[in-house]
């Protein structure tokens, strides 16, 4: 249980790196949209001409693509942002959907507890895929017929899952306990999770000078 208490504390840690790392970016966002109509604002405040100029058609006409350019900004800086926060759930093998979470990191910790309680694999898998994470359950239940059926591990394991494959073959042919090993496989993934976010947060804030 500790380590699945674990797990939830890390995928709090994350929502705040995500936060953090990307408030800056947030920042900058605002002042950004906030200079074109400041800036027309002072103008207009200044010259008269420009005063003249804005309440006229050709003025209306500018005005008009001006802020259809700052509503085409707002949504072009939310998508930049929502990509920020869906960074570790495109790391996630098994639902790269999963925002901040880490669902198959989640099932990996789960796993090695039902290993390390006695069950095989197949039988663990099942369980997975009655009780796991929603957006895993599917692939742990085609794993765990696959399995019954006589397949070979490799092959029954989904496609994102070859790492845990490995991990498993090796532990079954030296006869170590599995369960240490398939969590530290879960904590390898939200290390994964973490890295994708702070490289993401990292390339926003010149994508919203540059994009």
């Amino acid at each position: 249980m500790d380590g699945l208490v674990e797990a939830v504390a890390a995928g709090v840690r994350l929502q705040r790196v995500v936060q953090a790392r990307t408030a800056d970016a947030r920042l900058t966002a605002r002042l950004l949209l906030a200079l074109p109509p400041g800036g027309l604002m002072v103008i207009a405040v200044l010259d008269r001409g420009a005063r003249t100029f804005l309440a006229g058609p050709a003025g209306l006409v500018v005005g008009g693509v001006a802020l259809l350019a700052m509503a085409g900004a707002v949504v072009w800086m939310r998508a930049l942002l929502a990509r920020v926060a869906g960074a570790p759930g495109r790391a996630d093998p098994l639902a790269p959907d999963a925002g901040t979470a880490s669902p198959t990191a989640e099932a990996l910790d789960l796993l090695a507890i039902a290993l390390s309680a006695g069950l095989d694999l197949a039988e663990a898998l099942a369980l997975l895929g009655r009780l796991g994470p929603p957006s895993v359950r599917p692939a742990c239940e085609a794993a765990a017929r696959s399995l019954r059926a006589g397949r070979p591990v490799a092959a029954a394991l989904p496609a994102g899952l070859g790492e845990l494959a490995a991990v498993l073959d090796v532990a079954t042919r030296w006869g170590a306990p599995a369960g240490p090993a398939v969590r530290h496989l879960a904590h390898d993934l939200r290390e994964r999770a973490h890295l994708a976010a702070e490289a993401a947060a990292e390339r926003l804030a010149t994508q919203l000078v540059f994009p």
